[in-house]
């Protein structure tokens, strides 16, 4: 599904698309489900270079050398990723209702963590996870607003910590961020995952 998505969106934008995809996606045996095909979109290109006949010739360019026209150029350019922004952030959110801990993750390590929120509230701590779909755009505007509520975050991810200085500038100034990192191709097991979540909330907020 997201593989479609990123082409239609490389589409409709005009815009590079990449799906990001760890190695674990690859070396995983379960069950998939495959879900009925989706007529794809097609949209009007009236950029197209596809024969000038009865019409003006266009021009596909993006360097300017005209007074203002490569200021006017990048500011058109600001408008579409202020779009993008806009309308196309993707994320999922579970049990952040009632949640004293809120966990980043995206890829392989949003899926541990999930396990890790269920052993959690077993034990009788409310964890809860945002997983970002789309990395660019950012979902900044959903964790503001989630850490504004929740105030202890726990970003969790397959490196020494990439996408927690995202987290860092995004999250309610009050939320106290915690992070968990397993570099080198390692992967986080649940019980370490409960391990940070105790630690972060032993240190962390009320």
């Amino acid at each position: 599904d997201l593989t479609i998505k990123a082409f239609e969106l490389a589409d409709r934008y005009r815009n590079p698309a990449m799906v990001i995809a760890d190695a674990m996606v690859g070396q995983f045996q379960e069950p998939c489900r495959l879900v009925p095909e989706k007529p794809v979109e097609i949209f009007e290109k009236p950029w197209s270079l596809s024969g000038r006949e009865g019409r003006e010739p266009r021009l596909l360019k993006s360097l300017y050398l005209g007074d203002f026209e490569q200021e006017e150029h990048n500011l058109f350019l600001k408008s579409k990723y202020d779009e993008i922004q806009e309308k196309e952030v993707l994320c999922e959110t579970q049990h952040l209702d009632d949640a004293e801990l809120m966990i980043i993750a995206f890829g392989t390590p949003s899926r541990v963590a999930k396990t890790a929120i269920r052993m959690a509230r077993e034990k009788g701590i409310k964890a809860g996870l945002l997983r970002p779909i789309t990395l660019f755009p950012f979902p900044a505007r959903e964790i503001f607003e989630h850490s504004s509520r929740v105030k202890n975050v726990l970003v969790v991810e397959m490196n020494t910590g990439q996408m927690v200085r995202d987290v860092r500038i995004a999250a309610h100034r009050d939320a106290a961020i915690s992070f968990y990192g397993r570099p080198g191709g390692g992967f986080p097991f649940p019980d370490q995952v409960l391990e940070e979540i105790e630690k972060a909330l032993k240190g962390g907020k009320p």
